[in-house]
């Protein structure tokens, strides 16, 4: 092989080298990205999952109260109903 070709050959090779190199530090970057989105993620999906559990929890409270309130609602309304049968009973009878 002529002096020449081996040079070639030599600023090929380096070429090559140069470009694997890069192609490795963008492999990381990209890496490095992809760790970063995937740890956002993992927060959010904690952070997704303490609103939900919250969530549940004012769910279940709310449902005590609305369940209390229709009770009370229903006493309350059963009380004035024998208080007006006895305010009609005692004007009926005078």
């Amino acid at each position: 092989m002529s002096e020449s070709r081996l040079d070639r050959i030599e600023a090929h090779m380096e070429q090559l080298i140069y470009m694997v190199a890069e192609n490795n530090k963008m492999i990381l970057q990209n890496n490095s990205i992809v760790q970063n989105i995937s740890d956002r993620m993992d927060c959010l999906e904690q952070a997704a999952k303490q609103d939900r559990q919250i969530n549940e929890a004012r769910h279940k409270e709310l449902l005590k109260e609305i369940r209390n309130n229709s009770y009370e609602t229903d006493y309350l309304r059963n009380e004035v109903s024998k208080h007006g049968m006895e305010i009609h009973k005692l004007k009926a009878s005078q």
